[in-house]
């Protein structure tokens, strides 16, 4: 007897699982998709090694019956720590579509910060807006670079006492990160031109 994906449809594996665990698959999504690890995670019987350990842990811990039952373990009329359902993580399904059209909602999440209340916390969120957030702080991050590169070349001018010199170092940096881009776009059919590359105009001065 197995819970599979394909238990509503009458599945060999499932013979013997009860109508209320098939139904719509809703147990099955549950325990794979929904909940975590540890949602329903096997605790030792009295018989094994590390029972006794973990019910003289639970007798010594307290007296208070109430924190007992706030406990994820409880135990038993025979003496067995059994598991209660604790769930820390989960996964939701959002009615957005996972595109440029969300970026509105985004920025206004971003505004709130850390979305929260006193029993859950959103830690991470897939909109779909990775590449278009990306090219929206590499333009924004641009600015510093073209600041980096002016210091360094006002710096280099000072130094050299000749602007010829100064000017050749920029056309060569400049020509050597045309190259790269050539190199990764055209010859290794690389769509992706890392950002680093890019710091290059300031570090290779």
């Amino acid at each position: 007897m197995k819970l599979s994906h394909d238990c509503a449809s009458g599945a060999p594996l499932c013979r013997g699982v009860p109508a209320e665990c098939i139904e719509y698959n809703a147990v099955y999504t549950i325990l794979h998709y929904l909940a975590d690890v540890n949602f329903l995670a096997p605790v030792a019987g009295r018989g094994d090694d590390d029972s006794d350990s973990l019910i003289s842990a639970w007798d010594s811990s307290s007296s208070s019956s109430s924190r007992r039952n706030d406990s994820a373990l409880s135990q038993s009329a025979s003496g067995k720590l059994v598991h209660k359902p604790h769930l820390s993580y989960t996964s939701v399904f959002l009615p957005i579509a996972q595109s440029t059209m969300a970026m509105p909602y985004f920025k206004e999440l971003e505004q709130y910060g850390q979305l929260q209340d006193d029993v859950t916390e959103v830690v991470g969120m897939e909109l779909g807006l990775k590449h278009t957030l990306f090219d929206e702080y590499l333009v924004h991050d641009t600015v510093y670079v073209a600041l980096a590169g002016v210091t360094v070349l006002a710096a280099m001018w000072a130094y050299t006492q000749s602007f010829l010199v100064t000017a050749v170092t920029c056309l060569a940096v400049i020509f050597s990160l045309g190259t790269a881009y050539f190199l990764y776009t055209t010859v290794f059919r690389i769509s992706f031109f890392p950002f680093m590359n890019i710091l290059t105009l300031t570090i290779a001065i």
